[in-house]
């Protein structure tokens, strides 16, 4: 893995695949993933294993956006979805990406993916996007840093294992051994735990709040007979589509792309190779101007063309009220971090190996979360996830190229297609 230094003091993680049967005579199509915090390092996303469709056919270019482990960006009060876009489109210019298909799985990531099709549709030729969940806000503000205070930081670390075992029960699958969940849920503190407070909000932020995408960001052109499923307001959205299908991937209620790899990868290769052009275009950069144009119009906010256009916290869709709230709460996350800190001296029991491990240094004490004595949540502490958590949408949308080279419509995407993965 590499490391790109971007502006705005981002350093973002990478990896280049090349594809493992490439065409001699076509050329071989190049496409970017964004890959979610769950796959550290990047290669351990299924879709990128050396047996997945998608090595076979493409050169692949992942790129691990913010919230993502790997990835270091400064944790401010104006982070959101399409600061996070903005990043990737300055990787796709430190990088030279031409214009090409995008995958990006999970929550986090399929919300930036969608801010940067916004932002920047010249850069994405066609969109996947696997997991998208829930549009709506599943937690307040309120919520969240009550979570950080009480779960993540307090002065108890059985309550922070309590926590992160109940997320990683969500996540894992039913028949996972109890020496895999408690992998899981090491590795989930070392990703968030109490040292890592401040990202663990952020994480949380990009994870439960409302995506700002307004209904005519994303249903612009003419809309289609095909609809997306109707457990979700995204058919709403996405109804500018060219053609909606629905693939239903059994069996697969949460994290679609990890507990069925093989399905998703299938149905996504398919979706790029079908929307595939026949020439891949030449690299241009990111037309930034025009990107602070577009969430002018988005956010009604004329004094938005002003900003830095070379600074990825220029493109925030918060409001200035919305920022001081977000500062408000950062303050009060930091703080719980810090305490954590002074009173607690690194390592944390987490950092120990697991039992069991044959890797391990023999003379380092093990730890289990199994170790820790059984204690009720917290009162006043809401559930890590609420159960919409675990429902599994995947939309894909092709952008179509405008054969005049003029702009989109100002706030609005191109005619797309979408296909939606979704479980039954």
């Amino acid at each position: 893995m590499s490391t790109l230094d971007l502006p705005g003091d981002v350093h973002m993680r990478y990896e280049r695949f090349e594809a493992t049967q490439s065409d001699s005579t076509t050329g071989t199509p190049t496409i970017v993933v964004l890959v979610p915090f769950t796959s550290v390092p990047l290669s351990t996303l299924p879709q990128l294993a050396p047996t997945s469709p998608l090595r076979k056919d493409f050169n692949i270019i992942a790129l691990a956006p913010r919230a993502h482990g790997e990835t270091t960006a400064p944790i401010t009060a104006k982070s959101d979805h399409f600061v996070a876009a903005a990043e990737i489109a300055f990787a796709y210019e430190a990088l030279q990406i031409p214009p090409c298909p995008l995958f990006a799985p999970s929550m986090i990531c399929g919300r930036i993916a969608l801010a940067f099709t916004i932002l920047f549709p010249d850069l994405v030729t066609s969109l996947a996007v696997a997991s998208l969940g829930s549009r709506k806000q599943r937690r307040s503000l309120a919520e969240i840093v009550g979570i950080c205070e009480v779960g993540l930081s307090g002065e108890d670390a059985d309550l922070v294992v309590e926590m992160f075992s109940e997320l990683a029960s969500t996540l894992g699958d039913d028949d996972e051994t109890p020496e895999q969940r408690d992998g899981l849920v090491k590795f989930l503190l070392r990703q968030g735990g109490p040292r890592k407070s401040r990202q663990s909000y952020e994480r949380m932020g990009l994870w439960y709040f409302e995506a700002k995408f307004p209904p005519h960001a994303l249903a612009a052109g003419e809309k289609d007979n095909d609809t997306l499923p109707d457990n979700d307001d995204w058919a709403m959205l996405l109804s500018g589509a060219r053609q909606v299908q629905t693939k239903l991937i059994p069996n697969t209620s949460k994290l679609c792309w990890m507990k069925s790899p093989e399905a998703v990868s299938e149905a996504v290769t398919q979706f790029f190779e079908q929307t595939a052009g026949s020439l891949e275009a030449p690299a241009s950069p990111p037309d930034f101007e025009r990107a602070l144009d577009t969430l002018s119009a988005l956010s009604h906010e004329p004094g938005v063309r002003e900003r830095d256009p070379r600074n990825p916290q220029s493109f925030t869709a918060l409001t200035a009220e919305e920022v001081e709230a977000q500062r408000q709460a950062l303050q009060r996350v930091t703080a719980a971090e810090e305490l954590w800190c002074a009173q607690h001296e690194a390592p944390d029991p987490w950092d120990a190996p697991s039992p069991g491990s044959s890797t391990d240094d023999e003379q380092t004490t093990r730890w289990s979360p199994r170790d820790r004595h059984d204690k009720a949540l917290h009162p006043t502490s809401p559930p890590m996830v609420s159960p919409t958590v675990s429902e599994t949408v995947t939309v894909q949308v092709d952008v179509l190229q405008s054969s005049s080279g003029s702009p989109p419509p100002t706030g609005g995407l191109r005619k797309q297609s979408v296909v939606s993965v979704d479980d039954k």
